[in-house]
């Protein structure tokens, strides 16, 4: 029994299919679905029918996205994993986005691919350029497969934000669902 005003928790469990390269976004939508008992507040005996009735609330959709199959992963040296990695398994992408400002295009950026700025690329200080920046992440996708990406931002007054993305991975697919991150 949960009473009216307490709170309650409850979880999604997906299964997926380790033969295949997964990550693909998805959305969800969530119902609440459950029996309402009118119960006298001072003596808790149930008023009317035992069963109840049934009643429905919608909740809010539930998104998946590619970042969350992610996780932030340590680099020691970015440039020597970023040339192990096999360049015939890059994806080049340039993108036209709506941030205005440098160190909100660095946040939005790694937000978006869901993973950790390597070599102090994700801090912005004095001495760096408001209008263009690059930044190096690295991640490790889902079943351990290892992702380094490279993005160049650049800030213009005309053209807005310009982001140029080089995405790498030991695995081709996981390099585009990655780059297909960015909003």
């Amino acid at each position: 029994w949960t009473v009216v005003g307490a709170t309650e928790r409850s979880w999604t469990i997906l299964r997926r299919d380790r033969s295949q390269v997964q990550g693909m976004p998805a959305q969800l939508t969530a119902e609440l679905k459950f029996r309402v008992i009118d119960v006298d507040p001072v003596t808790g005996d149930i008023e009317g029918d035992e069963e109840g009735f049934p009643e429905e609330y919608p909740l809010e959709d539930i998104e998946i996205s590619t970042s969350d199959f992610m996780s932030k992963a340590e680099s020691k040296d970015f440039r020597a994993e970023w040339d192990n990695l096999d360049k015939d398994r890059e994806v080049l992408q340039k993108f036209a986005l709506q941030f205005k400002e440098m160190h909100v295009a660095v946040a939005g950026i790694i937000a978006y691919l869901g993973m950790k700025p390597v070599g102090g690329t994700g801090e912005l200080d004095a001495n760096d350029s408001p209008l263009q920046h690059t930044l190096h992440l690295s991640g490790m996708f889902i079943g351990e497969i290892r992702v380094m990406a490279r993005a160049q931002i650049r800030i213009d007054a005309n053209s807005g934000c310009v982001l140029k993305l080089a995405i790498r991975s030991d695995v081709l697919e996981v390099a585009k669902l990655v780059a297909d991150c960015v909003k």
